[in-house]
């Protein structure tokens, strides 16, 4: 009995130590193995974090099957960097499925190492109800981009008499309001106009640039375009286009401010106008809101089928493949959200990302609006580095002092 206990034992060890040492050959994998809500359209990523020799890289490496869904064959590529394995697969996965995901033995890196396989699964997640749509679609119509209802008074805006005489009906006029005109900054003001502060109800009237005196350099009417419109790190002019239901991505321009690209995220998922940082070796950066229904919240005094906006980031490589997802609902509660934000209506924004900033040191800056903090995220392998503010504060290399509020509240736009 204890020779079949020892060999049982050591049995175990054996398997437990060749999982661990599957899983450590890999830093990321995305989706996370055991997550929830993941889209039908779901692009997988696979990455080791060395070099890989391209020709290991090939489709029979792979299976994906699916509780409903059986056997979906794969698209597999190897990213631009040289590390990332992408996997597409060729149908949609079903609405509420689990997949199960296969990673063979046989990918080798250029020093010539052979990974061994791995296996994991994630769950895609239910559709949302007709019910939870209409609610969401009444919420996004009558609140601004922070939660706040419109009608309140903090969204009233005054706005000065046009006393222009000598502009079109197209753009009247433009007040610029400085403490010294001596000391105005050098440079050129990007602008986008719109008719209010919904994120689907308003609508868009233009963008353009102007001299710091006011005259105007450039002026495009657009209904759809023109948020967050910058020079981008490229050097391309860029901006997004917000046209609900129809089509919502980054619209690029060259210098004589043509339109030669749209770019849009992948898995699905949609940029907001927070942030998209697109780098001259072709990588692109995005802020992304994912509104997904079914959340049960009744614990805290909501509802069992809340519809709760989840914060992602996203990156593409110079090919469009995705080689890197982060998401909120993989690393925080609700419960970190603010006091003021409500866990008990039928739709719930606890994260509300605003600010994506790439570090010198190749790390993440990210701001969350309604948790009142910010954190550092390791793009190697989607880990929290520290958080700064909020209730789980970690990092101590600045502090706040002779604040009777304790800290800053409702960051934006967090950079170095």
């Amino acid at each position: 009995m204890k020779k079949i206990t020892s060999t049982l034992l050591s049995l175990i060890a054996i398997l437990v130590f060749s999982a661990s040492t599957a899983w450590a050959q890999f830093e990321y994998l995305s989706p996370q193995n055991g997550s929830i809500n993941n889209f039908r359209e779901a692009h997988l990523i696979v990455r080791n974090g060395a070099l890989l020799d391209e020709s290991s890289v090939t489709a029979d490496k792979i299976i994906l099957s699916g509780s409903q869904s059986g056997t979906v064959p794969p698209i597999v590529v190897l990213s631009t960097d040289g590390k990332t394995v992408c996997i597409t697969p060729a149908v949609k996965f079903a609405y509420g499925e689990t997949v199960n995901v296969t990673v063979k033995e046989g990918l080798k890196t250029l020093s010539g190492q052979v990974l061994s396989g791995t296996n994991y699964s994630f769950t895609v997640r239910k559709e949302m109800t007709p019910e939870a749509k209409q609610l969401l679609e009444e919420y996004l119509a009558t609140h601004d981009d922070g939660g706040y209802l419109l009608s309140e008074p903090r969204e009233s805006i005054y706005v000065p008499l046009d006393n222009s005489n000598t502009r079109g009906n197209t753009f009247k006029f433009i007040n610029l309001y400085t403490n010294n005109s001596a000391a105005i900054a050098p440079g050129e003001l990007f602008f986008h106009r719109n008719s209010g502060a919904s994120p689907t109800a308003s609508s868009g009237i233009g963008y353009g640039i102007m001299t710091s005196n006011a005259d105007s350099i450039f002026y495009r009417a657009s209904e759809t375009d023109g948020s967050n419109f910058h020079v981008n790190l490229n050097g391309y002019l860029t901006a997004l286009r917000l046209d609900p239901g129809v089509d919502t991505g980054v619209i690029v321009m060259d210098s004589s401010y043509e339109i030669i690209d749209v770019v849009h995220c992948g898995n699905g998922l949609a940029p907001t106008q927070h942030e998209h940082l697109f780098f001259p070796d072709g990588s692109k950066w995005f802020t992304i809101y994912d509104w997904q229904g079914g959340w049960n919240l009744s614990q805290y005094g909501g509802s069992e089928s809340a519809t709760v906006n989840v914060s992602w980031i996203q990156k593409l490589d110079a090919n469009g493949n995705v080689v890197f997802e982060w998401s909120t609902a993989n690393h925080f509660q609700v419960t970190d959200a603010t006091p003021d934000i409500s866990l008990t209506t039928a739709t719930v924004d606890p994260w509300h990302i605003n600010s994506l900033f790439l570090d010198t040191d190749g790390k993440l800056i990210v701001s969350l609006r309604n948790m009142d903090r910010v954190v550092k995220v390791n793009p190697t392998n989607g880990s929290i580095v520290w958080q700064w503010g909020g209730l789980k504060s970690t990092y101590n290399e600045i502090t706040t002092t002779n604040d009777p509020n304790g800290g800053f509240s409702h960051e934006h736009n967090v950079h170095r």
